[in-house]
């Protein structure tokens, strides 16, 4: 799309509009591929130099080679640092919410999906340039 100008690298209108259209979708796949890569069984390579069996039997040190953390700088850290924050949210609420508004007029439909992304981008994207 940025070959034939449909997005620009700096124009935070173009970023809004590609975050809101394809994060979704990216998330989606995201999660389905997390799903099959952890319901895939292991399976014995005979040529692995690995030792085999369950992991945690591998995974054992005689040694605690770990750092102690106080529990206190961790409620601190997340009471200061991490504030209000979403690890779910990648958009502010209130432009979500006017974009929510503009795909309820697409001409295609409001719902997004990996068919008809480019053509809801191209809309979007357009219909907040013109507002602008």
């Amino acid at each position: 799309m940025e070959y034939e100008g449909l997005w620009e690298y700096k124009d935070p209108i173009d970023k809004a509009a590609l975050i809101y259209i394809f994060m979704p979708i990216l998330r989606a796949e995201v999660a389905i591929f997390r799903q099959d890569y952890n319901n895939y069984p292991m399976q014995y390579n005979p040529l692995s130099q690995l030792p085999c069996g369950a992991p945690s039997g591998n995974l054992s040190v005689e040694n605690d080679f770990s750092i102690q953390v106080e529990r206190a700088w961790i409620e601190s850290a997340r009471e200061t640092i991490l504030e209000d924050y979403d690890p779910d949210a990648y958009m502010d609420l209130a432009l979500s919410q006017e974009m929510d508004q503009l795909m309820a007029l697409s001409p295609f439909t409001p719902h997004v999906h990996v068919g008809n992304a480019r053509e809801q981008y191209l809309y979007l994207r357009q219909r907040l340039h013109d507002e602008i």
